[in-house]
C-alpha cells in the first residue's frame, strides 16, 4: 500500500484490478483509499470456528482509475480526490445535523 497525505489528511492507497476475458479482453482498474483502521472480529472458518480479532483499513472512496497509469495528470488526480473528500466531509456534516 502507498501512503499520501491531501489538505493535511493522510490517506493509504491501492490500485486493483479485473480482467473481463471477454471479446475485447478489458481490464477495469480501480484505487481504493483507507483512511485509519477497524477492528473486526471473523471466525477462523466461515460460519464456525474460534473468533479472531482482524484490523483492517478503513475504506473512505475509490476511484475508477489506476494509479499507475502515466496518461493521467496530477492535477486529474488532484481534482478527483479533493472531489471525494469535499464529499466525505459534507457526509460528516449531514451527521452532526449541518444543512449550511
Amino acid at each position: 500500500m502507498k501512503e499520501i497525505t491531501v489538505n493535511g489528511r493522510v490517506f493509504q492507497y491501492e490500485t486493483f484490478s479485473k480482467d473481463f476475458s471477454g471479446e475485447f479482453g478489458e481490464t477495469y482498474y480501480w484505487t481504493e483509499f483507507y483512511e485509519g483502521v477497524t477492528e473486526k472480529w471473523v471466525k477462523k472458518y466461515w460460519l464456525f470456528g474460534e473468533k479472531t480479532l482482524k484490523i483492517v483499513p478503513t475504506l473512505r472512496f475509490t476511484i475508477p482509475a489506476d494509479s499507475d497509469n502515466e496518461f493521467l495528470p496530477k492535477s486529474w488526480w488532484r481534482e478527483k480526490i479533493e472531489k471525494e473528500l469535499e464529499l466525505l466531509d459534507r457526509r460528516e456534516q449531514l451527521e452532526k445535523g449541518e444543512l449550511i
